[in-house]
């Protein structure tokens, strides 16, 4: 499989910002733009690093082990949480879809 990379430009971040229905203006594109090639080279600088003999870890933090027990408590009021929300259907919160199949736009 040919591995093509992603150009990152302007074009980029407009097709991230309406995914995330968000909109940049100009100069947040180009900082958006320069933020990202720094991302991308950063995260190419760490594939360079030889891990060969380093174990990996399961959690930075060893007091994530320190778990609590599970407590389940009945909530009386689902409708009042529903009431909350902009849209709902039949008890259950809707929102709008972010994510577009090209194939089927």
């Amino acid at each position: 499989m040919e591995n093509k990379e992603t150009q990152i430009d302007e074009n980029l971040v407009d097709y991230l910002a309406q995914l995330s229905l968000l909109h940049f203006d100009d100069n947040e594109k180009k900082e958006l733009v320069e933020d990202l090639h720094k991302i991308k080279n950063f995260f190419e600088k760490l594939q360079s690093i030889n891990t060969d003999n380093v174990e990996p870890l399961e959690h930075l933090n060893t007091s994530f082990y320190s778990l609590r027990e599970d407590k389940i408590f009945p909530f009386e009021d689902k409708e009042k949480l529903v009431q909350l929300s902009n849209q709902s259907i039949n008890n259950y919160y809707t929102i709008p879809k972010v994510i577009k199949n090209k194939k089927h736009e």
